[in-house]
């Protein structure tokens, strides 16, 4: 797939209706408002060992894309056969110049990935400039297992055509299902060489460069999403029913502030 991040949020218009949720360190998100209605929830710890009470429960489901909220070029998610449950930093919220950020995720047991998964793109959490990701944990569905940290590019003309550029694969999804995990990531937010992002799964430094951390020629303002959003694959309807529980979401300036 030529530009697996083309629909990322390609310039929506954000709306600014919606829930708002505090998290630490940030002062709110919202619901993504081209989300599949109802496919978000706040709920009770089903697993019970969450570390907090409630939840954020994210679920895709077969031919449940949103139609009616749509890009500024007239596209909407079902444009690109994808779908997504996902919570977003409103406007006018960034990130500070560097700052830690942390967050929980549990997979169930029967989570679909790999080839168990129509083929596509999975994104788990990143950081967005409107047209791209930053920077984003990914996974290929309908192929590979893997997790990844990954930068992008938008293309010189201006097109949606986002490209990924720098790829580190960190973990195995096969190894992760059925329990909480926790990332962190110490980012640095740069477009040169004074860059740099180190993400750690479980306490244990798992992926790390030096160098741009900000998408080429459109860096714009930088706002962090998390949830699940499976993107371009070759029909909505073929997708596998997928659920993620995220907890704990937090961002401080310094490693210890993150608990």
């Amino acid at each position: 797939m030529k530009a697996l991040f083309i629909a990322a949020v390609a310039a929506l218009v954000i709306a600014t209706a919606g829930v708002g949720h505090a998290k630490d360190g940030f002062k709110r998100f919202r619901e993504e408002p081209i989300n599949a209605k109802g496919s978000y929830k706040l709920i009770p710890d089903p697993t019970g060992e969450a570390g907090t009470s409630k939840v954020d429960r994210f679920t895709i489901l077969p031919g449940k894309c949103n139609s009616s909220s749509k890009y500024s070029n007239g596209n909407s998610d079902c444009t690109f056969r994808s779908v997504r449950s996902q919570l977003y930093q409103p406007p006018p919220q960034t990130q500070p110049k560097e700052a830690w950020y942390g967050w929980s995720m549990y997979l169930p047991p029967d989570f679909p990935f790999g080839n168990k998964q129509t083929a596509g793109l999975y994104s788990f959490a990143y950081w967005h400039n409107g047209d791209c990701p930053h920077l984003a944990v990914v996974s290929d569905t309908g192929r590979s297992t893997k997790l990844r940290l990954q930068t992008n590019i938008v293309p010189k003309d201006g097109s949606f055509d986002c490209y990924p550029d720098m790829k580190i694969e960190f973990a195995d999804l096969a190894d992760l299902l059925g329990k909480w995990h926790r990332f962190e990531a110490h980012v640095r937010w740069s477009t040169g060489a004074d860059g740099f992002a180190e993400l750690f799964l479980d306490g244990t430094s798992v992926a790390a460069f030096k160098g741009r951390t900000l998408s080429l020629h459109k860096p714009k303002r930088n706002y962090f999403k998390y949830g699940l959003y499976l993107c371009c694959t070759k029909g909505t309807e073929g997708v596998t029913p997928a659920t993620a529980l995220y907890a704990k979401i937090t961002r401080a300036r310094t490693r210890e502030g993150l608990k």
